[in-house]
C-alpha cells in the first residue's frame, strides 16, 4: 500500500497528461461526434451505476478504461431495448495471460432499426426527406491490454468502428489509453483517455466522441454483506459531467444479490432522459445475471439485460 499523498500526486500527473494530450478539439463541437454505439452504456453493470466505470475492476470497464479490467477469466454478452425500434447488444472476453498481464476483447452492436432517408441539399444543413426507410447500424470491436507495475496498472486498447447508415458506409479506427492506481483499503484513483483520433465520413466528416475521464472506486465488505462506491469525472467534446453509482450485496453458500443505484448529469439542460438509473443482478456459483433501466421521458425508458461466467 502506498500513502494517500503520494496516490494523489500520481493520480494527478496521470490526469495532466491525458488532458494536455486533448489540445484543443478541432471540429469537435458539441454534437459532432459520430457514433452511437460509443455512447450507450455496455452493460447492465454499467447502466446502474451511471457510467462510473473508470475505477472499477469488471468485464466491461475496458469500455471506460483498459486498465481497468477483471483479472480473471470471464466471459459475457449484453442486450439493451431502445426507442424508435433500435437496440444495442455487447459480448465481451477477458483473459490473464500472465501474472502482471490481461488481454480482453469486445464487441458492441446498435441496429437503429428503420430510419428516413434523407436526400443531401447542398445549399443547407439538413437535407430533404424522400418519403423512403433504410435500415442502418453500427459494428464497434475492442482489443487491449492492462499491465501492472506495482500498485499501478496500464492499459492499452484500440478501437475498430464501422458505421453503416442508408447505403452509406464507413470505418474508423481510434485509440484508448489508461491507469489505475490501487491505493489500498479498498480504494482506486483512475483516469483514460478515448477514442484518440478516428474520424468517420459516412456522409459527412465527424470525429469520434473524444472522452477523458477520471475517478475513483471504494470497495468493502463485512461479512455476507458488500459494497461499492464509485464516482467520475467526464469531458467529452465540449461537455463536462460527472457520474456516480452504489451497490450492495449479500452473499450466502455460493448464491449473492446486489442492488445498485445510479446518478448522472445531462449534457444538456433540455434533454429528457432520468439522471438516475437502477439496476441489480444474482450470482449462483460462477454464473450471473444482471438488469438495468432507465426512464427516458417521452421516449419511454430503456431496460438492459446481460449475463456473464466466471471461470
Amino acid at each position: 500500500m502506498i500513502r494517500p499523498a503520494a496516490a494523489g500526486l500520481v493520480l494527478g500527473m496521470i490526469t495532466a497528461c491525458i488532458l494536455a494530450s486533448a489540445g484543443p478539439a478541432h471540429g469537435q463541437g458539441a454534437g459532432s461526434g459520430a457514433s452511437t454505439v460509443l455512447r450507450i452504456p455496455p452493460s447492465p453493470r454499467a447502466l446502474a451505476l451511471g457510467n462510473a466505470m473508470v475505477a472499477v475492476q469488471d468485464l466491461w470497464s475496458r469500455e471506460y478504461n483498459p486498465a481497468a479490467s477483471a483479472e480473471t477469466i470471464v466471459v459475457g454478452a449484453a442486450y439493451q431495448t431502445l426507442p424508435v425500434g433500435a437496440s444495442a447488444g455487447a459480448m465481451a472476453l477477458t483473459a490473464p495471460v500472465r501474472s502482471d498481464l490481461v488481454l480482453g476483447l469486445s464487441l458492441r452492436f446498435v441496429d437503429y432499426g428503420e430510419i428516413d432517408v434523407i436526400e443531401p441539399d447542398p445549399t443547407g444543413p439538413v437535407g430533404h426527406p424522400t418519403g423512403a426507410t433504410a435500415r442502418g447500424g453500427e459494428l464497434a470491436a475492442l482489443f487491449g491490454g492492462a499491465a501492472t507495475v506495482g500498485p499501478l496498472r496500464l492499459g492499452l486498447a484500440g478501437r475498430w468502428l464501422r458505421l453503416e447508415v442508408a447505403g452509406l458506409v464507413d470505418d474508423a479506427l481510434a485509440a484508448d489509453a489508461g491507469a489505475v492506481l490501487d491505493v489500498g483499503r479498498g480504494l482506486s484513483l483512475a483516469a483514460s483517455a478515448q477514442n484518440i483520433a478516428g474520424t468517420l465520413e459516412a456522409g459527412r466528416a465527424a470525429p469520434l466522441p473524444r472522452t477523458f475521464r477520471g475517478g475513483a472506486s471504494l470497495t468493502g465488505a463485512r461479512g455476507p454483506l458488500s459494497g461499492l462506491l464509485a464516482i467520475e469525472g467526464r469531458h467529452r467534446e465540449a461537455r463536462t459531467g460527472v457520474g456516480a453509482g452504489l451497490e450492495l450485496g449479500a452473499a450466502w453458500d455460493s448464491m449473492e444479490a446486489v442492488g445498485r443505484l445510479g446518478f448522472e448529469t445531462r449534457p444538456h439542460s433540455g434533454d429528457a432522459y432520468s439522471r438516475f438509473t437502477f439496476g441489480g443482478g444474482v450470482r449462483v456459483d460462477r454464473l450471473s445475471i444482471d438488469l438495468a433501466y432507465r426512464a427516458l421521458g417521452p421516449l419511454g425508458s430503456t431496460r438492459q439485460v446481460g449475463i456473464g461466467y466466471r471461470f
